[in-house]
């Protein structure tokens, strides 16, 4: 392994030559990553990994299912929605895009969703998360040569329907502001005149 290396306004912070000849750069940018060696690819052995539950992408999001979970909690359902033993891979940007493509207030305490609503909730994670991975595709930036801008980077640019867009004007029902409240330490961006 070699040392750390700046590149461009990022850091390296590891770098594998590979059998191949092929050198992976591992850059973390945010810091919010960790990098770790696994004996034998036995990755269903570390307790970070064993606690998720069943993944959006691979597995689906079984409505009822969730809905199961997600009544016997108090939490409201923006925060529930992030917790990775729920649904994996829903972090606080998909869970205020799907909040918002679902209508659903990300106050309400999750336990009060109707199954009609879980349902709308769980279509609307598919399409958010979705949306994402082909916006950053077509930007280059999904193996290819192109870096991942974030949103809060000031030359980045948003490409999402709420987040980010305090004091914006409603792209649904266009005559709410789009708000900013702090949930478990983490911004949520949403219309409380059309997400009920």
């Amino acid at each position: 392994m070699a040392a750390p290396r700046r590149e461009g306004a990022g850091a390296a912070r590891v770098e594998l030559d590979l059998d191949d000849g092929t050198r992976l750069h591992y850059v973390d940018r945010r810091m919010f990553g960790r990098f770790r060696v696994v004996p034998g690819a036995r990755f269903d052995r570390l307790p970070e990994i064993a606690t998720l539950g069943p993944d959006p992408l691979t597995d689906g999001i079984d409505a009822a299912a969730l809905r199961a979970r997600l009544a016997r909690l108090k939490t409201p359902i923006k925060v529930a929605i992030l917790d990775q033993s729920l649904l994996p891979g829903v972090g606080n940007i998909q869970a205020s895009e799907s909040l918002f493509r679902a209508a659903i207030d990300p106050r309400r305490p999750a336990r009060t969703l109707s199954a009609h609503e879980v349902k709308r909730l769980a279509g609307a994670i598919s399409k958010s998360i979705q949306f994402t991975l082909e916006t950053f595709a077509a930007a280059g930036a999904d193996g290819g040569d192109a870096d991942i801008g974030y949103v809060e980077e000031r030359t980045a640019p948003n490409p999402f329907l709420v987040y980010g867009r305090a004091g914006a004007r409603c792209p649904r029902c266009k005559s709410g502001t789009i708000v900013r409240i702090v949930q478990a330490g983490r911004a949520t961006f949403f219309c409380p005149s059309c997400q009920k």
